[in-house]
């Protein structure tokens, strides 16, 4: 499974980066929007991982582009989302096509566990 992750932090990217790869999927980074779609023009992903909130082309823009142009593709949303009391952006991602997100911070375990969801492969836990 080859998977593109967007994340603007350079540490964040790399750990998750480096837990996916050694999990066996095949991982190409993006520290914005506009470098995705770079690289969304030249490849093609299983599965796109996309903070929301980064320079250049924000998340939500992603999302409803890569709905638009590969609407198959799964997407995760992801974000710090709550923390500062905005508990909506999450669901608001989901609403403009994500398949599925996650709050930071997280664990790789919890990042697996949800790819492994949104691919059907494993049951969605129930949130509450």
């Amino acid at each position: 499974m080859k998977i593109l992750l967007i994340e603007d932090d350079a540490l964040f990217r790399g750990l998750i980066s480096a837990a996916l790869t050694n999990h066996g999927y095949k991982i190409v980074t993006a520290v914005d929007g506009e470098d995705a779609f770079q690289r969304i023009l030249s490849e093609s992903f299983d599965l796109v991982i996309t903070d929301l909130f980064m320079p250049n082309k924000e998340g939500f823009e992603v999302i409803q582009e890569l709905r638009a142009r590969h609407p198959d593709v799964k997407i995760i949303a992801i974000s710090s989302d709550g923390l500062a009391g905005f508990s909506s952006f999450l669901k608001m991602a989901q609403a403009f096509g994500a398949n599925d997100s996650l709050q930071k911070p997280f664990s790789p375990e919890q990042l697996i566990e949800k790819i492994e969801e949104v691919r059907g492969l494993k049951a969605k836990k129930s949130s509450g």
